[in-house]
């Protein structure tokens, strides 16, 4: 007996997109899982270089743990729940 299937085809994936699974933040609640407020994509792009976003964050964190800066100087670099485990550790 023989089967005939059709030849799958390859699935082309975007390469010039970053996706996340994102997590519901229990902060909030289920409201920030709404599709208004939901991560969207980044294309890669748009993305800072890597080895430079990676080495400006670790600086930050040494000097934070060295009491020179503040931790809330990565507000916009990394989740609240970051900066509140720096602020204590720092402590």
């Amino acid at each position: 007996m023989r089967v005939n299937q059709p030849k799958p085809e390859p699935l082309l994936a975007s390469k010039s997109k970053l996706y996340l699974v994102p997590t519901i933040d229990t902060e909030f609640g289920n409201e920030w899982s709404h599709p208004k407020f939901s991560p969207s994509p980044s294309n890669l792009s748009d993305l800072p270089d890597l080895y430079e976003w990676s080495e400006s964050f670790v600086i930050t964190v040494i000097e934070i743990w060295s009491g020179r800066r503040g931790a809330m100087q990565l507000a916009n670099r990394c989740h609240r729940f970051v900066i509140n485990k720096l602020s204590k550790e720092k402590n």
